[in-house]
């Protein structure tokens, strides 16, 4: 075995010693000792592989979706905005993209599931003709709630489910800034 810089890294653990097959590196802090816990060890997650990711809306705002000119009477920047406001107060993201493919059905959004949403089978669910505030509300309050998989979407919007790009789903990719594809709401 080689020593650390030369392609294998000892890493003690416990009362094992595991190695590690990595590129050389060049380390430019001392390296802790087992008596020295690493300083970002809180920082990592209580269960490997498990983040607390939470439900994510992605808002187009390609060529047609966020283009008031392309539909009159739709406010765009204050959907957005609207959306962002519930964000901070519940705790979902909110993302912005490129053209995400269906542009006859403006404006588009995907609310992508919660870490314990795809753990329960939730997968990402396409929303078209996005254009009023119910229908924003819906989408706000369905993440909330943590989104597919972890909450039931309201009834309304389910009526503007909509099949995702050819090419989008499995993330294939799609239109460009594709966030995932959507299967049904209700997984079996």
């Amino acid at each position: 075995m080689g020593g650390v810089g030369q392609g294998v890294v000892e890493v003690e653990h416990g009362d094992r010693a595991r190695a590690a097959v990595c590129h050389p590196v060049t380390i430019a802090t001392p390296v802790s000792t087992a008596a020295e816990p690493w300083p970002h060890a809180s920082a990592m997650p209580s269960e490997p592989g498990r983040s607390a990711r939470p439900c994510t809306v992605v808002v187009c705002r390609g060529c047609c979706c966020g283009v008031p000119a392309k539909r009159p009477g739709t406010d765009p920047g204050g959907q957005l905005d609207r959306l962002r406001a519930a964000a901070a107060e519940g705790g979902f993201e909110v993302r912005t993209s490129d053209c995400l493919g269906p542009c006859d059905q403006a404006n588009v959004m995907v609310v992508r599931p919660s870490a314990e949403g795809r753990r329960a089978g939730g997968r990402p669910v396409w929303i078209g003709f996005a254009l009023d505030d119910d229908c924003t509300s819906e989408v706000a309050e369905w993440a909330r709630a943590g989104g597919p998989g972890a909450a039931e979407p309201p009834l309304a919007l389910e009526l503007q489910v909509i099949r995702a790009p050819r090419g989008a789903r499995d993330g294939e990719g799609g239109g460009r800034g594709n966030p995932g594809a959507p299967v049904a709401l209700n997984p079996a």
